[in-house]
């Protein structure tokens, strides 16, 4: 884009002189003669640099940049001076109304050449700075990113439309606005951190929760930096459907950890069960394993006593066939005696066997009465005696009358004699 170069002087050959030295492909000149004219070219154009001379026919040209740096308008366009006095005060006039530079006449092409080189230098670096700022300016205004900037005493001097929006504040309302007023008093702390964090490492960052315009409380997440004019920006975003969510699973959590220790809790108590159960199991093995040993101890003892009887029975008939005649009374009587003392040994071993099968089939009626334990013994002892043939001596000492089931009482004796 070509730059717009005035050239302001009321002298014709001057005027053709510098626009002959100044005049290429990448410049565009205008030309007046008179302050007014130029000042009207100056509004309507907008040239990129003014060549100004002082003495000019209608105003000067110190009078033309006095009205020039007073317009908002036309006060950043900058002028050259150009002046046939070359005096101090002249120079001194002109910086002070606001001349950029200055040019004494007659002209020098090479020195004229190199001031507006360098003027033009610096309104093109301007421009490119205008439009880096702007090309900023409508990323900030365009960014969802809330952004702020404050003094070191948190004043807010400047922020974007998305931090206005989030906090329900209007341009106007936010100027006014001190930043850690609409912080939450639980994050003060977090804030101060931060603040000190910026003076030892230049940036920042965190959670803290504000209060908007109308009370309503949010979380925001916050970088902040310190820019070369010791401002501090901030750039926020809204993390308050994180933080709730957090919450919540902080929540699940918790409940989920209660209910872990209340599985925990009846799976101990299962464990205790188990282990109450597996000692009865272990005693029942155990009483398995005793009933089966008494099992087997009285299948011997039947096995042997059913031997002893049955010959007993045997021998005494095969006596009564061979000698019935010659036997008398007495001899007759004994052996009949013998032979049913044997059979009621025969039918007691049979109820043993009986009572095994129902210890077995857990069938076992305890049916307790009185008795004398020691008549008792003494019964069991003589029918051993009768059925082993051999001689039991006996010793009983305690109370001779007891409670107890007098069938296993015997059982037991039959079977641990």
């Amino acid at each position: 884009m070509k730059n717009k170069i005035l050239i302001i002087e009321d002298n014709l050959l001057n005027l053709e002189f510098l626009e002959d030295i100044i005049q290429n492909d990448e410049i565009t000149i205008y030309k007046e003669v008179s302050g007014n004219e130029g000042i009207a070219l100056i509004n309507k154009e907008m040239p990129d640099l003014i060549l100004l001379d002082i003495g000019l026919p209608d105003i000067s040209g110190l009078e033309v940049c006095d009205l020039l740096k007073k317009n908002e308008k036309t006060k950043n366009i900058p002028v050259i001076f150009l002046t046939a006095y070359n005096s101090k005060e002249d120079i001194i006039q002109g910086f002070k109304r606001g001349a950029s530079d200055y040019i004494a006449k007659p002209f020098s092409p090479d020195e004229l050449l190199a001031r507006i080189k360098s003027q033009l230098n610096i309104v093109n670096l301007h421009n490119e700075l205008k439009k880096s700022e702007q090309k900023y300016k409508n990323y900030i205004d365009n960014t969802p990113t809330g952004v702020i900037v404050i003094n070191k005493n948190s004043d807010i001097l400047g922020s974007n439309p998305a931090f206005n929006d989030y906090f329900e504040y209007s341009i106007e309302d936010v100027k006014k606005l001190n930043f850690k007023k609409i912080l939450h008093e639980e994050t003060n702390l977090a804030y101060d951190y931060m603040i000190e964090e910026l003076t030892k490492k230049q940036k920042t960052s965190g959670k803290i929760k504000i209060i908007t315009k109308n009370n309503i409380e949010k979380w925001i997440s916050v970088d902040g930096f310190i820019s070369d004019s010791e401002k501090i920006v901030f750039f926020f975003q809204d993390i308050t459907q994180i933080i709730d969510k957090e919450k919540l699973l902080n929540s699940y959590a918790k409940n989920l950890e209660i209910q872990v220790e209340q599985r925990t809790e009846t799976l101990n108590e299962k464990v205790k069960e188990l282990k109450i159960l597996e000692k009865k199991l272990k005693k029942l093995l155990k009483n398995e394993k005793e009933i089966n040993k008494l099992k087997s101890n009285i299948v011997t003892t039947v096995s042997h006593d059913f031997r002893t009887p049955l010959s007993i029975i045997q021998s005494s008939v095969e006596l009564i066939q061979m000698y019935n005649e010659k036997l008398d009374e007495t001899k007759r009587k004994n052996l009949f005696d013998k032979i049913f003392n044997t059979i009621s040994s025969l039918l007691a071993l049979l109820n043993n066997m009986l009572l095994i099968n129902k210890l077995e089939n857990e069938k076992v009626i305890v049916q307790i009465h009185g008795f004398n334990l020691k008549t008792e013994i003494l019964k069991i002892t003589e029918e051993l005696e009768l059925l082993n043939s051999l001689k039991i001596h006996t010793t009983y000492t305690g109370n001779e009358l007891v409670n107890s089931d007098k069938a296993m009482l015997s059982q037991i004796i039959r079977v641990h004699p």
